[in-house]
């Protein structure tokens, strides 16, 4: 197992983390295989012992609401692709939504007359309700307007053929309005933008309005905090925040020599109160 692992990174070229990913692939056969096989308990433990490697952490791209402006602007035209595109990609970034629960969001889970919100099948059965903006609710009844679909079919977001868009199909719009972006916004062009770049910008866009990371681990539906951290390290903003405008707090340095006498003097009261009822 070792030497297969080490194929990948030597051989093949993978990086840590798909060694890892792989690794944990195998742990999750060889625990079925436990079960199914007591006969390779031991087997199966060897391959559990077996641990992942520490790759270095790469900073995440994103975009801020200047160039994601200018993104959803390069959505041009009233045909129904263009319709389609700009729901799209204005839904994904208000809500910072991953593309799987992006193209799996069904009419029957979205709600556009009064109170508007969408219900969102997140990672591990996970489902949460999400508020939507006027401008989604806009963008969203142009575009069910505009919608064609062959059959009964309840996915929001199709194709040109009346088919379920899918995750390649999501990456290749995109794709077409980054270059488009790009030469009206030249910083745009030193990212790599990619559909699950519009959920890390959703993120820094909370994160720059409430500086507060538990908040941005709420809103994208992240199971813990530390999953969110990543964003920390990413915003210069935030680090701007933390070294100026935070770093003149008002506390003076304090003088304990000023207060030794009064402590030593409660502490030596709070003794004889606890040594009175003994001495009695």
């Amino acid at each position: 197992m070792k030497d297969f692992l080490r194929h990948l990174e030597t051989d093949r070229g993978c990086c840590v983390r798909t060694r890892n990913q792989r690794l944990c692939g195998l742990r999750n056969f060889f625990g079925f295989l436990s079960y199914e096989r007591p006969d390779l308990t031991v087997e199966s433990a060897r391959v559990k012992d077996i641990k992942g490697k520490r790759g270095p952490k790469g900073l995440i791209d994103y975009l801020d609401e200047t160039e994601m402006d200018v993104l959803l602007a390069a959505i041009e035209g009233e045909d129904a692709g263009a319709i389609r595109d700009r729901a799209m990609f204005t839904l994904a970034y208000s809500l910072g939504l991953r593309v799987s629960e992006l193209t799996g969001l069904t009419l029957d889970r979205m709600f556009l007359g009064s109170n508007p919100e969408v219900l969102i099948h997140g990672k591990g059965q996970a489902r949460d309700r999400m508020s939507l903006t006027p401008t989604c609710v806009s963008v969203l009844e142009n575009w069910i307007a505009a919608r064609r679909s062959q059959g009964s079919v309840a996915r929001v977001f199709l194709n040109r053929v009346g088919k379920p868009i899918t995750r390649s199909g999501v990456a290749d719009r995109l794709a077409k309005y980054v270059k488009i972006a790009e030469k009206r916004c030249p910083s745009i062009a030193r990212k790599r933008v990619t559909p699950h770049v519009l959920r890390h910008s959703c993120a820094m866009r909370i994160l720059h309005e409430h500086h507060d990371p538990r908040l941005v681990a709420r809103f994208l539906r992240h199971r813990d905090y530390s999953s969110v951290e990543i964003y920390l390290h990413a915003s210069t903003r935030e680090k701007n925040r933390l070294m100026f405008d935070l770093g003149d707090t008002g506390i003076k340095r304090g003088s304990f020599a000023e207060r030794s006498s009064s402590v030593l003097d409660a502490l030596k009261n709070a003794r004889k109160q606890v040594d009175a009822p003994a001495e009695n």
